[in-house]
């Protein structure tokens, strides 16, 4: 909230984007409780390896989403920064 302050930024704007940002942790054992309890089985079913080329393709996916929804339509909602 400073940072919207001091930048002149829409503060309701920037608490929704970082908070979309924030919440990227589908590939996280710890953040995700379905990986977490597949990790915790006594048969290997991922490697961290697999975890992060798939968190690679969907940060992509994500980033993009958020753009798109941006330009597209959350700034015609009022959230334009």
């Amino acid at each position: 909230m400073y940072l919207a302050g001091s930048l002149d930024l829409n503060a309701t704007a920037v608490l929704f984007i970082s908070t979309l940002g924030m919440d990227y942790c589908q590939t996280f054992p710890v953040s995700s409780k379905a990986l977490l309890m597949f990790q915790e089985q006594e048969t290997e079913t991922f490697q961290p390896a697999d975890l992060l080329r798939l968190s690679a393709v969907l940060l992509i996916v994500h980033i993009a989403l958020v753009v798109v929804f941006y330009y597209g339509y959350w700034q015609w909602t009022g959230l334009a920064l």
